[in-house]
């Protein structure tokens, strides 16, 4: 193991945020089967830390192991984000650009122009 890992490591002993999340990248990494080297994991605790906002603040607490509800329910948010991303992403596969009509909304005797409503409503609200 080398010496940046241990350091990645010894955030699991260490109450600072920093450490704690840089040993939570490190071990999510490893176990994927990324490799990325200290000073970018660094880098991703940096930018984690100093989001502005809601996230920063849920971040800071699940590094607490004494806050696992937060955590908890910071997951369930992204696995709805997720599952949304899922549900536009298979809506934008039916709806694609043919010619300048939409392949979904286009019927054999009317054409529907694109972008179509339903883009053009995804477009607006992303």
């Amino acid at each position: 193991m080398v010496d940046d890992e241990k350091e990645a490591q010894a955030g699991a002993q260490d109450p600072d945020p920093r450490a704690v999340l840089l040993d939570t990248i490190s071990t999510a990494l490893n176990s994927a089967g990324y490799w990325l080297p200290i000073d970018g994991k660094r880098a991703v605790v940096e930018a984690v830390l100093t989001t502005d906002g809601k996230e920063a603040e849920l971040l800071r607490r699940a590094a607490d192991p004494d806050d696992l509800r937060m955590v908890d329910e910071m997951l369930d948010e992204l696995r709805k984000f997720r599952a949304a991303q899922d549900v536009i992403g298979s809506v934008r596969d039916l709806h694609r650009n043919d010619g300048g009509l939409c392949t979904e909304c286009s019927t054999e005797h009317r054409g529907a122009l694109w972008p179509c409503n339903t883009i053009g409503t995804l477009d607006a609200t992303a």
